[in-house]
């Protein structure tokens, strides 16, 4: 695989109007390794996210940074070209790492791609218009997830991290946080093959997952619905899904009623039930 460094020389030529044809074809299929390494590790991951058309999610082909419902996620990485490659946008540099960002379905995925032993081992990702970030541990939640806060409200939620080797093998990752700056690390061992690929995935599902994050943190109490079900599922995400599709009835009652059968299932308790009510239906 060409190295990032070669890749972003290319672009940058090309962009000047100076590059010959050749060299062009060079770097097109460079980014388009670069993407194609990136959905393999993400498919091992278990991860693969398909895009589609979303008003209120937008990537920058000029930065790669993600609007989503008025808060902009930016990679901290200098000295990046990007160009738009299969649907993506592909950040080369001059540090042998590339980044691959796309729109999906619940928001946006952005792939670091490390190429070499002498690659980054953690890129860092700043969020603006006052957000500031949470880890769900802080919230009492065991996941690996990150809540992106405006004010005393949550916006949305960065998944837990993964990272896979170029043997589709998994390599231990983890997620640090400052102020309104998320950092994702990588610590590889002596057997890991490059490139390695990590993922910090936002997903825009906000008003549903917020307000089980907030329950979780306030007026769940320990063993509650809320806490037991997240408590199973591993996941603020996913827990969201499953309270949405069991309270998406259009009376109050009914999803009441609902959530009254979750819970005899899982042996819970209704605390704090009115309130998820309220943002999941």
């Amino acid at each position: 695989m060409a190295t990032a460094a070669f890749t972003a020389a290319v672009l940058l030529t090309a962009a000047s109007g100076t590059a010959q044809a050749g060299d062009a074809e060079v770097g097109a299929k460079a980014s388009e390794q670069i993407v194609a390494t990136a959905d393999r590790s993400a498919e091992t991951a278990g991860e693969v996210r398909d895009a589609e058309d979303r008003s209120d999610v937008s990537v920058s082909s000029s930065d790669g940074s993600v609007a989503m419902d008025g808060v902009t996620m930016r990679t901290d990485v200098e000295d990046t070209a990007a160009e738009q490659v299969s649907g993506s946008v592909v950040q080369t540099g001059s540090d042998d790492m590339a980044i691959v960002t796309r729109e999906h379905e619940e928001g946006a995925q952005t792939m670091v791609v490390l190429q070499s032993p002498d690659s980054p081992r953690s890129v860092s990702f700043t969020f603006d218009q006052g957000a500031t970030l949470r880890m769900a541990r802080d919230l009492g939640v065991e996941s690996d997830e990150v809540l992106v806060m405006q004010g005393s409200q949550v916006h949305s939620l960065i998944d837990s991290p993964w990272a896979v080797d170029a043997n589709g093998n998994r390599v231990e990752t983890y997620y640090s946080v400052t102020g309104n700056t998320l950092t994702q690390h990588l610590k590889p061992s002596a057997g890991t093959a490059y490139p390695v690929t990590m993922d910090p995935d936002w997903v825009g599902i906000a008003k549903c997952a917020g307000a089980i994050a907030l329950a979780a943190g306030a007026i769940i109490v320990p063993g509650g619905l809320v806490a037991k079900l997240i408590s199973k599922v591993g996941s603020l995400k996913k827990a969201a899904k499953i309270i949405y599709r069991t309270v998406k009835a259009k009376k109050y009652n009914d999803k009441v009623k609902a959530l009254r059968t979750m819970a005899v299932e899982l042996g819970a308790s209704l605390t704090g039930i009115g309130l998820i009510a309220d943002k999941c239906g």
